[in-house]
């Protein structure tokens, strides 16, 4: 097993098939999961903003969030906002060349950064969180404590088991076998959670805030071929919780085009990175 999953993570960063899978899954999403939701209307900043260059004037509103487009992280509160049909403006920053008025906000100059009427709150988590109390309709969370706990404990061990294999396996170029291996361990502990649930998302019926927490980093495994047809071999649930998340409204207004992916992840493994394109 661990030899085959090496051999697919080796894989995954340079084929030329990335997202053919989720391109496929775009034209062919079925009416029969779309969430009712307010449409938000996010105002973006054209280019990554750096060094040097101002912070534009608050355009709309008095909500803001610094992002990177291609960052799994500024992705969590951007599919909240959406979401929830939240209006913002979106400020995306060269994280190699940071502007000023990024670290202002954030002392290591990391997104995602959200600023609610002269307030600033950083971490992705916390955002998220947030949102949900400012912004409390439609609710990400269960009303029962305990039953939010269990959520948010899914969340930390997906983040414990998935992520740091996830970027092990990206920077190693597939050849690190021992993250390739706790990578798979690590799905399958989150494709049992959902079995156990018995139920289309997380969220039940709809996606909540466990399945935008880690679907970043689900969209990014899943841009693989290779990779997309193990996952369909051992862990067959997960590949249909897949396909439903990528035929959900808020996730399809998010996501990105596979040529700007692998231009993005060329750019990462070797430490040439390129933000606009």
């Amino acid at each position: 097993m661990s030899l085959q999953l090496l051999s697919v993570t080796r894989h995954i960063w340079r084929s030329t098939r990335f997202f053919n899978n989720v391109n496929r899954r775009l034209v062919s999403s079925s009416s029969s999961h779309r969430q009712e939701h307010s449409v938000a209307t996010a105002i973006m900043s054209e280019k990554h903003l750096e060094a040097g260059q101002p912070l534009p004037a608050l355009k709309d509103g008095s909500v803001r969030l610094f992002s990177m487009k291609y960052c799994p992280f500024a992705q969590r509160p951007r599919l909240v906002l959406k979401a929830k049909g939240i209006d913002y403006e979106e400020i995306n920053c060269n994280l190699k060349n940071k502007p000023e008025f990024l670290l202002e906000r954030h002392p290591d100059g990391k997104v995602p950064v959200f600023e609610h009427n002269g307030k600033v709150v950083i971490e992705s988590n916390v955002i998220c969180d947030l949102l949900d109390e400012v912004y409390p309709n439609p609710p990400l969370y269960p009303k029962d404590p305990f039953e939010k706990a269990k959520d948010k404990i899914v969340m930390e061990t997906y983040s414990s088991k998935v992520i740091p294999a996830f970027y092990q396996a990206i920077r190693s170029g597939g050849q690190n076998e021992e993250a390739a291996t706790k990578l798979l361990a690590g799905l399958t502990l989150f494709d049992a959670e959902l079995k156990k649930r018995g139920t289309p998302f997380f969220g039940g019926q709809q996606p909540n805030m466990v399945d935008f927490n880690t679907w970043p980093f689900n969209e990014r495994l899943a841009v693989s071929d290779p990779l997309m047809d193990l996952i369909k071999a051992k862990l067959p649930d997960l590949d249909a919780y897949f396909q439903r998340m990528v035929a959900n409204p808020t996730v399809k207004a998010i996501i990105n085009s596979k040529e700007i992916y692998l231009k993005f992840f060329e750019g990462y493994v070797t430490g040439n990175y390129q933000y606009d394109f």
